[in-house]
């Protein structure tokens, strides 16, 4: 699937769009986790560990209205990045 490379690169801006709203602005859990099962559907197998545990995670600490605090922010972003490092790394 990461071979063709438009699917890789809508997969890379994905991605960072989910990174952007959680750094500049304060998403809804509820949001958060409808962006997190649209990656999963992009992902192959292997990579939807992270997404799932972080769905899973929000759903049992969270309230869907309420926001992330800074710490689980961070965390998810971290969580992204290496989700784009493991996708660029079977690209190459």
């Amino acid at each position: 699937m990461y071979s063709d490379p438009r699917l890789s690169f809508k997969l890379g801006e994905f991605i960072q769009s989910v990174e952007d709203k959680l750094i500049y602005s304060k998403p809804k859990v509820a949001d958060l986790i409808r962006e997190l099962q649209r990656l999963n559907e992009m992902l192959e197998e292997e990579d939807k560990e992270i997404p799932n545990s972080w769905i899973d995670y929000l759903k049992q600490n969270y309230g869907s209205l309420e926001e992330l605090d800074p710490d689980d922010r961070k965390a998810l972003v971290q969580d992204l990045e290496g989700i784009k490092q493991s996708i660029m790394n079977k690209i190459k």
